[in-house]
């Protein structure tokens, strides 16, 4: 069975976090805004999403690396965000760092919708995400 998971936001630290998921073996379902960013992930190893909720559908796992509030709302809860196609059960995994009060509205609405939702802010430079050897997993 391909593992797989539903991510969001290649920008800077995302897109070598994408990287090393790859590297490791997964399938991702990706969604940015500016799609040309996929370009740089190996193409037999993603599939490109027109929106949220598309990258969330049928994912057991989506992970979120968006840099502010109000795109990882948006990305979440607006049309087409991952409330409306995550699985029952699923898990959103937010790498973003946030607000506490957009952490909390996440995790309720999430559990409102049978789902799970982890903050999981990612700290550090983007370069340190890249890194592929012992001491930067």
């Amino acid at each position: 069975m391909e593992k797989k998971i539903g991510f969001i936001g290649l920008g800077s630290m995302g897109l070598n976090m994408a990287k090393n998921l790859i590297s490791a073996g997964y399938h991702l379902k990706v969604y940015n805004r500016t799609m040309s960013k996929a370009n740089e992930l190996d193409q037999a190893s993603i599939t490109r999403c027109k929106t949220p909720a598309e990258a969330a559908d049928g994912m057991q796992v989506v992970i979120t690396m968006l840099s502010e509030d109000e795109p990882l709302r948006e990305t979440v809860l607006g049309k087409d965000g991952i409330l409306e196609k995550l699985p029952k059960n699923g898990v959103h995994i937010s790498m973003s760092t946030i607000s506490p009060e957009t952490s909390t509205l996440l995790a309720k609405r999430h559990s409102e919708a049978g789902n799970l939702y982890l903050a999981a802010p990612v700290f550090g430079r983007p370069e340190a995400a890249g890194r592929r050897d012992s001491a930067g997993s």
